[in-house]
């Protein structure tokens, strides 16, 4: 083979390769404005004028919306992601991944389904956690699975839990935080008394909010802890 020969060879398996990747980052493209339909309740809503004045609440009261600090994060985490997503290549098909895939799929529409009767944004992002996964297993196996582990991992952080669920966490917290200050008053010098989450000292009293009780700001942190 000449040089010329082995150059048009390598010129042609250039033009091959990055015609493959950009019909991947097109099928990325798709699938993503697809979502963004089928899901338009977790991914365009929050940004709504009205909720996004109430951003000071995504800070710090528990139990408040804060899908769109969820979604930027995991936006932001996909894009950096992107090359290597594209670099994944699917795994062998075999009867036991069709049929996991299939009860994924299933999975996904059933929680889609259950979402759009109960209205419950938590069923929706399980949904939308359930459909990417399936989609990345599909194209890059677990290597694509483990690529797209973080971007879930964010949407799931920040989601809107059961208030029940939510009460029970923000009523240890509290108790929590009440006996640590009440601890390190009695440290310092400052004996108090505690009843509940209230601290009294002489006439004086301190309630413990469920905007102290550091829910909020262990979530907020955890997703910055994904980000670094």
């Amino acid at each position: 083979m000449t040089g010329f020969d082995r150059g048009r060879t390598q010129t042609a398996s250039i033009f091959e390769r990055s015609g493959a990747a950009s019909r991947r980052l097109g099928s990325m493209l798709v699938i993503g404005l697809a979502l963004l339909v089928a899901y338009r309740s977790i991914l365009i809503e929050p940004f709504v004028t009205d909720r996004l004045r109430a951003f000071e609440s995504w800070f710090f009261l528990p139990g408040s919306e804060a899908g769109l600090l969820s979604v930027l994060v995991a936006a932001w985490l996909f894009w950096n992601r992107k090359d290597r997503l594209l670099e994944c290549s699917p795994p062998p098909i075999r009867a036991g991944t069709l049929a996991a895939a299939a009860g994924a799929s299933a999975l996904v529409v059933g929680l889609h389904a259950w979402a759009l009767m109960t209205g419950v944004l938590l069923l929706m992002i399980l949904s939308l956690v359930g459909l990417v996964a399936t989609i990345a297993a599909m194209a890059g196996g677990r290597v694509g699975l483990r690529r797209v582990l973080m971007p879930c991992l964010a949407l799931l952080i920040v989601a809107p839990y059961p208030d029940p669920l939510v009460s029970e966490i923000v009523w240890q917290l509290q108790l929590l935080t009440a006996h640590g200050t009440r601890f390190f008053s009695e440290l310092a010098g400052f004996p108090v008394m505690l009843e509940g989450t209230e601290l009294r000292r002489g006439e004086h009293v301190f309630l413990i909010i469920q905007a102290c009780s550091g829910w909020r700001g262990i979530q907020i942190l955890s997703l910055v802890a994904l980000v670094a």
